[in-house]
């Protein structure tokens, strides 16, 4: 996280690993790993703030955890979405960020939310 923090000019990366928003959904303890936040956000009492976040992050390790295949590495009539457990798991907190995140903000059915994902970075070796 801390190789993050300070990479962008005019945001902050800040460890929301343990941290719920205590304004959302009380059933639904959605805690992203680290977000990023413009450098004016006070984070210091709540440091998961979805209103005010501009990309949450989930870091994963291993390739069974990937949610999606990348196409050079898929084979023929094989899907684009990993097929793996922990692979649907993230898919799953991946989509659960996003729709968090546009209720948050406050978007329309008009409106559009956009994540990006997968930045994957292994080590070569399965978990």
């Amino acid at each position: 996280i801390e190789l993050l923090d300070g990479l962008i000019p005019g945001f902050k990366v800040v460890n929301t690993g343990s941290s719920s928003d205590s304004n959302s959904d009380p059933h639904r303890k959605i805690k992203p790993d680290p977000t990023m936040y413009k450098e004016s956000v006070d984070t210091s009492n709540r440091k998961t703030k979805f209103d005010k976040a501009e990309m949450n992050i989930e870091f994963k390790r291993g390739k069974s955890s990937e949610p999606f295949v990348d196409e050079s590495r898929s084979k023929e009539g094989h899907p684009f979405e990993s097929q793996t457990n922990k692979g649907r798991h993230v898919r799953a907190q991946l989509t659960a960020l996003l729709a968090h995140n546009c209720v948050s903000l406050g978007k329309s059915e008009e409106e559009t939310c956009y994540a990006i994902s997968n930045v994957s970075i292994s080590d070569g070796k399965s978990d």
